[in-house]
Formats: structure tokens, sequence, C-alpha cells
């Protein structure tokens, strides 16, 4: 790294994206990321966040996020309720900036909505990192009262791995749900282009995992985020930044999933309508913080 601000102009450092939280790989760790960080600020080098949420933090990291935050060029969050956050922990310069996967290229797919049939169900086994069937049993029942409705059956759900590690989850909820014979799409490097495809021509896809749920709006397709709205602030906080906050069932909420569904379905055009130039809008605020990065 020093060696390159030598040989350049400038030398940018872009962290990974994700949700960080608890103790973000530990006390120890980021204490040397903070000594790091102050040195990079000494040679030039520019520190830049994008397409993250946070928090919540345990108190010590709060307090090094929080310096840590000094020796940064950009801070920027995905949404309103980690910038929220950010802030209340001092990181004052915190700015917001969209998720990356708002870069994706708008689906070329003409297919209108009304005639899309197939639903997409595609989870992971809880939030925040941790693995809880009895979160999975909470999903089921709530897509129990879909099935015995009638909107979902075997012959027009598939339920979709986008992570290999979500597939135990998915294939859990399919047999929960009787559904033995639905068909299933597990990722691999040789099917990416089939995910997509899948996405563009299903109508709805119900979903706990942020990135399902943007890939398959790129695509056209309706997504319903189907969390615990209170623990799970990044699509929260996404969705409701976006103007989506009506597609979000709470899991924990008193309202049941056939309920849910007919609102949304009442107004299916509106909402397609309402996606359809949302990617354009996100990715401009995505280039003028690159650009803010860039000094340009």
């Amino acid at each position: 790294m020093a060696r390159l601000t030598l040989l350049s102009d400038k030398v940018i450092f872009v962290m990974k994206p994700g949700h960080f939280f608890g103790s973000d790989g530990g006390l120890t760790k980021r204490i040397l990321g903070l000594a790091l960080f102050f040195f990079w600020r000494l040679i030039g080098i520019d520190v830049c966040r994008f397409g993250c949420s946070v928090g919540p933090y345990e108190k010590s990291i709060e307090i090094i996020e929080k310096f840590r935050s000094y020796f940064m060029r950009v801070y920027s969050v995905r949404e309103s309720i980690s910038e929220i956050y950010a802030r209340s922990i001092g990181v004052n310069k915190v700015t917001r900036c969209p998720d990356m996967a708002f870069l994706l290229l708008k689906s070329m797919n003409t297919i209108e909505i009304n005639t899309r049939r197939d639903f997409v169900i595609s989870f992971r086994a809880g939030t925040l990192g941790v693995n809880d069937y009895k979160y999975l049993d909470g999903v089921v029942r709530k897509l129990k009262g879909l099935r015995d409705r009638g909107i979902i059956n075997e012959d027009n759900t598939i339920f979709l791995s986008q992570v290999v590690m979500d597939a135990e989850a998915n294939d859990y909820i399919s047999a929960e749900l009787g559904f033995n014979n639905a068909r299933s799409l597990v990722y691999s490097e040789s099917n990416e282009t089939s995910i997509f495809e899948l996405y563009g021509c299903s109508g709805f896809v119900l979903s706990n995992r942020l990135h399902v749920l943007l890939f398959a709006m790129s695509q056209g397709a309706i997504p319903i985020p189907m969390v615990d709205v209170s623990g799970h602030n990044k699509i929260t906080g996404i969705f409701s930044d976006i103007g989506l906050e009506k597609l979000l069932f709470d899991l924990d909420g008193e309202r049941s999933a056939e309920q849910h569904f007919e609102l949304i379905i009442n107004d299916k055009s509106a909402i397609s309508n309402q996606i359809k130039n949302l990617f354009e809008v996100e990715a401009i605020k995505i280039h003028n913080t690159i650009k803010l990065a860039l000094g340009s």
C-alpha cells in the first residue's frame, strides 16, 4: 500500500460490503484495524466504505467504529436505519449510498407482471448470522396460510437457494409444506444465468435474503420480504427508503400472509410500475457517492 502511494496520485482502499454487527471480528482485530487506518491516512491512502449496513455493535466496538471513521474519506451506509445508528455512536460523517445490487442492468424481459404465475421461495434459517429452526418454523406457519388458500402449491412454487448454504433451510421449508415434488434450484457457477431467468418469469419472490429480493426485483418480479421487521434492519431500512415498505411482511405481526398477499395482488400493476425505474434512480446515487470518493 505504501509503495502504491509513491507510484500513483491517488490510492483508495474500498472496504468489503455487507452487514457488520456485534463484535465484528473481535476487539483485538478492530484495534489493529484502527491503527492501520491511522497509518494509511498518514501516507495518503483514502479508505472508503460502500454498500453496507452497520450495527448494533458491542459497546467497545461502537467506540472504535467512531474513531475509525475519522480516518476514512467516505463512510456510507445503504439504508436510513444504519445511518441513524451510525450518528448515534458518533459517526457524524456518515452518508447514504444504496446497495450495490442497484447497479444491476435493468431487465430486458417484457413479460408483464399480470401474466406471471410462479412463486419463488428462498430463505436463510435466521437473521444476524444465527441459524434457528424455530425461526424457520415461524416462516412455515405463515406460508401454510398461503398453501391452504391455494395461493402457492407444488406446481407454481420453486425453492431457490441463491447461496449454497441456504439449501438446507429451503429443503426444510419445502418438506414442512408437503411440497415434496416442487421444483428447486441451488446456485452453482454454471447456472447463474438460469437464476436470473427464473426471476424474470416469476411473479412473486418470498424471502428473507436481501440480494434474492433485489436481484428478483431487477428482473421485474415483485419481492415480498418476509422478515422480523424489528430485527432485520437492512431489509426493513432499504425497502422503506425506496418507498416499498408496503411489501414488508412482519413475521412477528398479527396480519396473516394471505391477507398481506391479497393487498399486494390488488396493487401489483402499480407496484410493478413503481419498481421499473427504481434501479436507474438508485444507480445515480451510487455513482455520485463514488465520485465523492474519487474527488471529482
